[in-house]
C-alpha cells in the first residue's frame, strides 16, 4: 500500500534530519526511526502478496496500535498543557546529561524555568538531582546547582541529590531532602514531553501534592522524545504492575 511506503520515506527523513540536527546518528531514540522506516518500507512491499484474512488481521492489529499510542500521548499532552500552581514550595529539577560540566540544552531549558519560577515566587526551595554517568566530569547536580546560582538563584535555596541514575531514582532519592514530601507543594522540573511520566512516578513514589513545571523542547526532537515516553510509560506501567503483585 502505499501509505505505508509513504511512512517509511517520512521516518527516513525525520531520522536524518535529526542527524543533521545533532550531527550525530545515533542520538537518543533515533534509531527507532531508522528502524520504523524499514518496517513500513517492508511491509509496503509485502502488502499485495498477503491474503485478504492477513490483510484484515494486520489492519486490526496497527489500528489497536493507533488507539494506545493515542491514548498514551493524549495524556502526555494534556499533562504538559496544565496551568502551574502559583503556591509551590519545592521545585525538584530532574537532571539530563552533562558534557564535562556544561549543561546540555534539554537540561539548561529545565534549569531555566526553574530559575524563572523562583524569581517570581519569594521563598521557594530547590533539589537539583542527579548523579555522575559517562562523558561527564561532575555531577549533574553540581553543574545545575552551579548554573543555577549563575543565574541569581541563592546558592543556600539549592539543594543537590548526586546518585540517581533514573527518574525514579531522582524523585525517590529527592524525598530524604524533602522531609515534608507527602503535604509540601512540590513542583517537578522538566521538559514538556516527560511531565506527565514523572508525576505519575511521584504519585506512585507517595509524593501527596505534586505538580508538573514544564520546560520547553526543541521542535525539531519533539516528536521524538514523545515517541519515546509512549515506550517509557508502557515499561512503567509493567513495572508498576509486577510492584503490585509483589506487596500481594
Amino acid at each position: 500500500m502505499i501509505w505505508l511506503t509513504a511512512a517509511g520515506v517520512l521516518c527516513f527523513l525525520y531520522y536524518f534530519g535529526i542527524a543533521v540536527f545533532s550531527q550525530q546518528w545515533n542520538t537518543t531514540f533515533s534509531g527507532f526511526w531508522a528502524a520504523a522506516g524499514l518496517f513500513f518500507l517492508a511491509a509496503g512491499r509485502a502488502w499485495p502478496y498477503l491474503g485478504a484474512t492477513m490483510q484484515h488481521i494486520c489492519g486490526m492489529i496497527f489500528l489497536l496500535a493507533l488507539l494506545a499510542v493515542a491514548a498514551v500521548e493524549g495524556r502526555i499532552l494534556h499533562a504538559m498543557r496544565k496551568k502551574v500552581p502559583e503556591d509551590l514550595e519545592w521545585l525538584i529539577v530532574l537532571g539530563a546529561h552533562v558534557r564535562g560540566t556544561k549543561v546540555t540544552d534539554t537540561l539548561r531549558r529545565r534549569l531555566d524555568r526553574a530559575a524563572e519560577y523562583a524569581k517570581l515566587h519569594d521563598g521557594v526551595r530547590i533539589v537539583v538531582s542527579g548523579g555522575q554517568g559517562n562523558g561527564e566530569a561532575v555531577s549533574e547536580a553540581l553543574a545545575m546547582k552551579r548554573y543555577l546560582v549563575s543565574r541569581g538563584i541563592a546558592e543556600d535555596a539549592v539543594l543537590t541529590e548526586d546518585t540517581s541514575t533514573s527518574t525514579y531514582e531522582n524523585l525517590w532519592n529527592s524525598k530524604a531532602l524533602i522531609k515534608e514530601y507527602q503535604t509540601a507543594a512540590i513542583g517537578i522540573v522538566t521538559n514538556n514531553f516527560h511531565i506527565y511520566r514523572a508525576v505519575q512516578i511521584a504519585k506512585t513514589i507517595g509524593y501527596g501534592n505534586i505538580s508538573g513545571v514544564p520546560a520547553s523542547t526543541k521542535a525539531i526532537v519533539f516528536p521524538n522524545y514523545m515517541a519515546r515516553e509512549f515506550f517509557a510509560e508502557g515499561k512503567r506501567l509493567i513495572e508498576l504492575g509486577r510492584r503490585k503483585r509483589r506487596q500481594k
